[in-house]
């Protein structure tokens, strides 16, 4: 026997084993984005939903009363956490207006916690926790969607859903009658979304802060 097969040999079982884990890395890959990519697929459809919804619906414009010299205006706090609670309760998606994209919501729960279990140091753990965040938003579930927000604050600082995060996140807490935490997560959210050059997020930032006022 030539010395040189069993060299051979060693050469071509290496070569096929590599090539066969980089046929299962790059399958694993093509799934976690075809996961991820439907995700985010479902999520615009559901958000799509909830802006027909919104365009059909009749809704009353807010009617500002300007104060009357002679009439003693209500200021009390109880008058105050009434008028913010009415602020808030915008943001809410009621069971009607979710049930026509429930199951949607659900399927973006389940491809989202496939990725965090599997594939948990994947380049889309960041998107796949706000989009997580938003499901359970939509599903007034605020404690899990708060926990999402946290860890996609903590984990991705600097990341592209950074903004996104705090912005939500102190939705989450305001919604709980957390006002404390609540501005804070806001007055965050702002600073992020300036470094970020997120204008939008900026805006409905100094929004709500303005209602909170």
């Amino acid at each position: 026997m030539s010395p040189f097969r069993p060299i051979f040999i060693l050469v071509l079982v290496t070569s096929v084993v590599l090539i066969l884990q980089g046929c299962s890395w790059y399958d694993n890959q093509t799934t976690y984005f075809n996961t991820y990519y439907n995700a985010n697929r479902i999520m615009t459809d559901v958000e799509d939903e909830f802006a027909y919804q919104d365009e059909n619906k009749r809704t009353k414009p807010r009617v500002l009363v300007p104060a009357i010299e002679g009439v003693e205006q209500d200021q009390s706090a109880g008058a105050k956490r009434q008028g913010t609670m009415d602020f808030l309760r915008a943001f809410i998606i009621d069971k009607t207006k979710l049930q026509p994209v429930a199951t949607k919501v659900d399927s973006i729960l389940i491809k989202g916690s496939k990725i965090l279990a599997n594939h948990p140091k994947s380049k889309y753990v960041e998107g796949s926790l706000f989009l997580m965040a938003k499901s359970y938003f939509y599903r007034q579930e605020w404690i899990p969607s708060q926990q999402k927000c946290v860890e996609l604050a903590e984990q991705f600082a600097d990341g592209e859903y950074s903004p996104d995060a705090h912005l939500l996140l102190a939705k989450n807490y305001l919604i709980q009658r957390k006002i404390s935490q609540g501005k804070q997560a806001l007055s965050r959210a702002v600073d992020v979304a300036w470094y970020r050059e997120r204008w939008d997020i900026l805006s409905e930032a100094f929004r709500i802060q303005a209602e909170l006022a």
